[in-house]
């Protein structure tokens, strides 16, 4: 069995016990975090729709999550869509900021076993770029201490936006706490990864694979030329919009993708752990 599916099964039962334990996160499940093995391929792709967000997909050891938001008044809501995050009424800071501020508290900059990365948070931003930097910098700034600026680089998480984002009025923000996630295209800026850490590419538009049996050269002979690309700048690469799919995965594995978009977190687990004992 594999070794790190009891201590999920752990946390299932303290799930149990605690409804809201993805918002408080009790002293038995911090414990059982303490000792999973972080997946740092890991991206959970919308995790909000997880049935408990953050903790599920933390506590399978996935080290990047992304969550979409809308402005909607004063606040900033999590959805797919507007109506769905009106209807939620759920904010990012009640489902993410707080709960990783309880983590770092009581486990350290380091809460996986033997994992010194930070945590990515990437934050989708879905209308209203302009006041949405702006409310998510004033929200990222009562939490200044936990997330990583070119000053602090061993802090433990690492805040990254993407979707609407404008890069130029971000980029003019000195004492910013957000990163960005940047294009292809931004690869010719030469943007600093302190300011432009990740690189985030639409599979329809540069590959043809559906997902099933082996990737055809061509396209693994694309693959490999984006890896190298961004890896030239030492930036990160995440391809999003891809069959999630294992195959898909072993393959974006074996080519040195740097974050892989999954909805399934428990199948991704398996395929993973796999490959990182055969690597």
């Amino acid at each position: 069995m594999n070794s790190c599916l009891p201590v999920f099964f752990l946390y299932l039962l303290i799930c149990a016990w605690h409804p809201v334990v993805q918002a408080q996160f009790s002293p038995d499940s911090l414990e059982a975090l303490s000792k999973v093995v972080a997946l740092p391929h890991a991206h959970s792709h919308n995790d909000y729709e997880q049935q408990h967000p953050l903790s599920d997909a933390l506590f399978l050891g996935f080290t990047s999550i992304e969550v979409d938001i809308w402005v909607h008044h004063s606040e900033l809501l999590v959805g797919h869509t507007k109506g769905q995050a009106k209807s939620r009424n759920q904010n990012i800071e009640d489902l993410y900021f707080k709960p990783l501020a309880k983590i770092f508290e009581e486990l350290g900059n380091h809460p996986f076993h033997e994992y010194q990365g930070p945590i990515l948070l990437f934050v989708d931003i879905k209308n209203e770029p302009a006041l949405a930097f702006m409310m998510i910098e004033k929200l990222a700034k009562e939490y200044a201490w936990m997330f990583q600026t070119p000053e602090f680089p061993d802090r433990p998480a690492k805040l990254i936006l993407t979707g609407k984002r404008e890069i130029v009025p971000i980029l003019e923000e000195s004492d910013r706490i957000s990163t960005i996630d940047g294009t292809m295209e931004d690869l010719s800026k030469r943007i600093s990864t302190d300011a432009m850490p990740t690189i985030g590419v639409s599979y329809k538009e540069v590959m043809f694979w559906n997902g099933k049996g082996q990737i055809p050269p061509n396209d693994q002979q694309v693959l490999e030329s984006i890896v190298r690309q961004v890896h030239r700048q030492d930036k990160q690469l995440r391809i999003w919009g891809a069959p999630d799919r294992p195959e898909v995965w072993r393959a974006f594995l074996v080519a040195g993708v740097d974050l892989i978009n999954t909805d399934h977190l428990e199948d991704f687990k398996e395929v993973a752990e796999l490959w990182m004992t055969i690597d």
